[in-house]
C-alpha cells in the first residue's frame, strides 16, 4: 500500500457534499511533502526526554504515521510543541499507552478520533502552562478548563467517529496546480471542512475553511 505521508485531511463539525478546490501556486510545496512508501506499524517505546527528540524513542526517531506509542512506568515524556501524532487519515487505529508520565508543556497532542489514548493505573498526563490541550476527534481537553488535568489512570480517551461518511478524498496535480476532490455519503450537523497539509510530516498548516452550502 502506498500513500501520501505528509498530507492531512481534518473535518471539524461540518457540512459539504462533493466539491472541488482549485489551488494555484502551491504545487512545489505540496510535491515536497509527497513520499511513497509502504504503510506499516512500528511500536515506539519512550525513555525520559522530549517527544520531538529522536533519541527519546526505541527504535530511534519521533513517532510518525501509523506508529504505536508506549510510555513505560517511571518514564516522563514532555511535549513542548504541538504534536500531530497520526497524520494518515486512512491508516489503521493507532494507540498511545501511558504507564508513566506525559507532560504537555504549553503545547498540545492532536490525534484522529479513531485513535486510542490509554492511561493505565499509575500513569498520568500533566498540563503545564497555558495552552496545553489534547484533541481527539470530537473530544477536546484544555488546561484552560479547571479540573480536566491531571488525567490519572485508568482512563481511555477516544474521540469517536466524526459525523460523516466520506466516500473519497483525492489530490491531483494538474498544470502546476493542485485539485482536491471529495464527496460524502452522509453528514450530520456539519458547518464546514478544513483541509490541512504538512511539509515535514509533523506540523500542520491550514488552507481557508470551505463552508457548506
Amino acid at each position: 500500500m502506498y500513500t501520501i505521508t505528509a498530507f492531512s485531511f481534518l473535518m471539524e463539525n461540518c457540512t459539504f457534499v462533493g466539491n472541488s478546490i482549485f489551488v494555484r501556486g502551491l504545487i512545489l510545496v505540496f510535491l515536497l511533502s509527497i513520499v511513497a512508501f509502504p504503510v506499516w506499524s512500528v511500536t515506539k517505546t519512550a525513555s525520559t526526554g522530549d517527544w520531538s527528540t529522536a533519541g527519546t524513542w526505541t527504535p530511534a526517531g519521533e513517532p510518525t504515521g501509523s506508529d504505536d506509542v508506549i510510555i513505560p512506568a517511571g518514564v516522563t515524556v514532555t511535549i513542548s510543541v504541538d504534536i500531530s501524532v497520526f497524520l494518515l487519515p486512512w491508516a489503521t487505529v493507532n494507540t498511545i499507552t501511558v504507564n508513566g508520565t506525559l507532560v504537555l508543556n504549553t503545547a498540545g497532542l492532536i490525534m484522529r478520533g479513531i485513535d486510542i489514548l490509554t492511561v493505565n493505573t499509575g500513569g498520568q498526563i500533566i498540563a503545564s502552562g497555558v495552552g496545553a490541550f489534547i484533541s481527539s476527534g470530537l473530544t477536546f481537553f484544555s488546561s484552560a478548563t479547571p479540573g480536566l488535568f491531571p488525567i490519572n489512570g485508568p482512563t481511555t480517551i477516544n474521540g469517536g467517529t466524526l459525523p460523516i461518511t466520506l466516500l473519497f478524498f483525492n489530490a491531483q496535480s494538474v498544470n502546476n496546480s493542485i485539485i482536491f476532490k471529495w464527496a460524502s455519503a452522509t453528514e450530520v450537523n456539519f458547518d464546514y471542512y478544513r483541509v490541512e497539509f504538512s511539509t515535514d510530516g509533523k506540523n500542520l498548516n491550514s488552507w481557508p475553511l470551505y463552508l457548506a452550502y
